[in-house]
């Protein structure tokens, strides 16, 4: 799945030369921290996390600041994955 917002995009690594790629591993990061989630709708609250900064003149931390509040978003609609019990013997 691609997905491209801005070709200027920072991440925590700094930035980057495709942004579909960092996004794209954005994507499957939040996908892994948040199973619950469909990838689907990680990737409509990345592109509507990002539309926020489209017009914005410094574009240094937009990377940072897109994932950022994605993460807390998701924390909101997530729904906790169930834990294992193992009982001993």
């Amino acid at each position: 799945m691609t997905v491209t917002v801005r070709s200027d995009m920072t991440t925590k690594a700094g930035p980057v030369e495709s942004d579909a790629l960092a996004l794209d591993g954005l994507v499957r990061r939040l996908a892994v921290e948040f199973p619950t989630v469909d990838e689907q709708d990680i990737v409509l609250i990345l592109q509507s996390s990002a539309a926020a900064y489209r017009d914005v003149r410094i574009t240094q931390y937009v990377g940072v600041f897109v994932e950022r509040e994605s993460r807390e978003r998701l924390r909101e609609i997530a729904v906790p994955a169930p834990r294992l019990m193992i009982v001993g013997d």
